[in-house]
């Protein structure tokens, strides 16, 4: 078997076996078969090695990353949410008044004894849910942190004529910044429920900011 045929099996089958029969220039330039990338090294083909324009050193490109990272991260820093946003004002509640359940109330023989429902009331808060909302998602966009969980609790009257005899707010103190409570007395007491024929009925209501 001439030199050539096992030149080819052994160095070349592998990659170009149609190859294995060719005729072409002697062992010492691999036949002419090395491809761009490449070098022939001992009657083989090996992968040339790249040069200093084409591949910077990996130490570089480690530095440039950790550069670009630090710049992100100042950006971020440098420029929250909230920065461009007025300047917070809360909201005055100073129309408003407080509840007080001990409310000495008239009853004569024409007073009624109605009530509103439960079902009533709670049909009426759920209205309302999209205006509670609204203080608690103003508060998050002004607070440098985010809103910690929390339990707020409602206390307030509803008089005969639908309108409210006051309204009472209790919050966390993490939760009472950029004006919560106030926002959440406004919004309930501006709200009108059904008229009915009876005294004042007291609730309570509760829910929980997530």
């Amino acid at each position: 078997m001439s030199p050539f045929s096992s030149a080819c099996r052994v160095g070349l089958i592998a990659l170009v076996p149609w190859l294995a029969c060719d005729r072409g220039p002697g062992p010492e330039t691999c036949f002419d078969v090395c491809g761009p990338g490449t070098l022939c090294v001992a009657e083989r083909c090996v992968p040339a090695p790249p040069s200093a324009d084409e591949a910077p050193p990996a130490s570089e490109d480690r530095k440039r990353g950790k550069k670009r990272n630090r710049k992100r991260k100042r950006a971020t820093e440098a420029s929250p949410d909230h920065a461009a946003l007025p300047p917070f004002e809360p909201v005055d509640d100073r129309h408003v008044p407080r509840y007080d359940p001990n409310e000495t109330q008239q009853i004569g023989p024409g007073s009624g004894s109605e009530r509103i429902p439960d079902h009533t009331i709670r049909e009426h808060l759920r209205q309302l849910e999209p205006a509670f909302n609204a203080c608690i998602a103003r508060a998050a966009e002004y607070s440098p942190t985010e809103l910690p969980p929390g339990e707020v609790d409602f206390e307030f009257g509803i008089r005969p004529t639908g309108k409210l005899a006051g309204v009472n707010v209790k919050a966390p103190k993490a939760l009472q910044a950029f004006g919560i409570v106030p926002c959440l007395r406004v919004a309930l007491f501006r709200h009108r429920f059904p008229s009915y024929d009876g005294p004042t009925t007291g609730v309570t209501y509760s829910f929980r900011v997530e």
